[in-house]
């Protein structure tokens, strides 16, 4: 009903005592409150792998239940003998136009280890077959329905009316966004049971429909141990084309975010030695599991990416820091081998930060050849 309180009620349309309750007068005024709709993008929906969504908009507006050719009469039927329902061939231009007063977009990233929410199949492997949902914390959308998986998947949030959901795709992160989200966060951990090892947040800064900062967040001390702040970057709009958008990020979005990882680790393993090689024995059963997707082998070599860069940062900016503060006190004039070594450290200091730019941007190619 469009008069529910989504104050005492906020679940209404999931609650098993309304739909199994006593008829209330409210009924006789209802509304579309929230629609939630999910997509296959990586299209490896199958009978091993039912409704592989990993793609979806929760949406909720007080919008009258009011389309033409809803009504359905059957003579035959017991009474009532006509009944109202949407459509079917009509539910997808429903949603794709609905009137939204607040727009949540979701990604499900990868599973949590924590939670057995899947198909009855296969539960561990939590994919809904009602689709991705919404979540029930930080920013609340009301009739969101549940059981919601928080840890790995993406978060996005749009606080203002909108009557169409378009997308974009970002070269930072090297992944899909909702165009017009001002913020959005994904809690990282729950990958091999319950540890929790940060979160990444992003936010729209300028509020011209598109993240420009991006926090990577220490899960010990809240705070950001890497910030990417990238403006005008050179973002590719698919507006609600679908079907381009899937054909881009599995033939060339996809594909190239894994090549590009798996080369920059290579890279910072042999400069980090051996510590590196024990983090990449953690992932790889993970790696190796043949029902995970590309897009969740994308989302666990992002991961390991990110701490191999964060573990070369605090090596070799430390490393940095201690010699160009430890050079001797002698006079650099009467000791030639001090000058030099200081030239070195700050050339590498020089370095360090042009490399960290081009991370910051998302050019992990530019960052491998100065690696090489």
């Amino acid at each position: 009903p469009i008069s529910f309180s989504e104050s005492e009620d906020p679940d209404y349309a999931n609650s098993q005592k309304r739909y199994q309750g006593p008829y209330y007068k409210e009924l006789e005024n209802i509304g579309v409150m929230n629609i939630r709709y999910s997509f296959d993008i990586d299209g490896l929906a199958s009978e091993e792998h039912p409704l592989h969504y990993e793609m979806g908009f929760n949406l909720i507006a007080p919008v009258p239940y009011q389309y033409e050719g809803m009504e359905h009469t059957q003579p035959l039927r017991r009474s009532p003998k006509t009944t109202i329902c949407v459509p079917h061939s009509k539910v997808i231009e429903v949603s794709e136009n609905y009137p939204a007063d607040q727009t949540g977009f979701t990604w499900r990233e990868f599973e949590d280890a924590k939670m057995k929410i899947g198909h009855p199949g296969n539960p561990e492997y939590d994919r809904r077959w009602e689709g991705v949902f919404w979540t029930w914390h930080r920013r609340i959308m009301q009739n969101t329905g549940g059981p919601v998986q928080d840890w790995n998947v993406r978060r996005e949030f749009m606080d203002k009316p909108s009557d169409k959901r378009e997308v974009y795709y970002s070269p930072v992160d090297r992944r899909i966004h909702l165009k017009g989200a001002t913020e959005g966060w994904l809690q990282v951990g729950h990958l091999f049971g319950e540890e929790k090892l940060g979160e990444i947040r992003m936010f729209d800064t300028n509020e011209d429909g598109y993240f420009d900062r991006w926090e990577y967040i220490d899960q010990e001390t809240g705070l950001p141990i890497r910030i990417a702040s990238v403006r005008d970057a050179e973002n590719i709009d698919f507006g609600n084309d679908w079907d381009r958008l899937a054909k881009f990020y599995n033939e060339e979005a996809l594909p190239e975010s894994i090549r590009l990882n798996e080369a920059l680790i290579e890279e910072l393993k042999s400069e980090l030695g051996q510590g590196a090689k024990e983090v990449a024995s953690q992932f790889a059963p993970l790696l190796n599991r043949e029902e995970i997707s590309p897009d969740e082998k994308r989302y666990l070599l992002d991961l390991q990416r990110e701490y191999f860069y964060y573990l070369f940062r605090v090596k070799y900016y430390g490393q940095t820091k201690t010699e160009l503060e430890d050079l001797p006190g002698t006079d650099p004039r009467f000791d030639l081998q001090i000058m030099k070594d200081s030239t070195e450290s700050w050339e590498r200091a020089i370095n360090l930060a042009q490399l960290d730019a081009a991370y910051e941007q998302g050019d992990y190619k530019a960052v491998i050849d100065m690696l090489r």
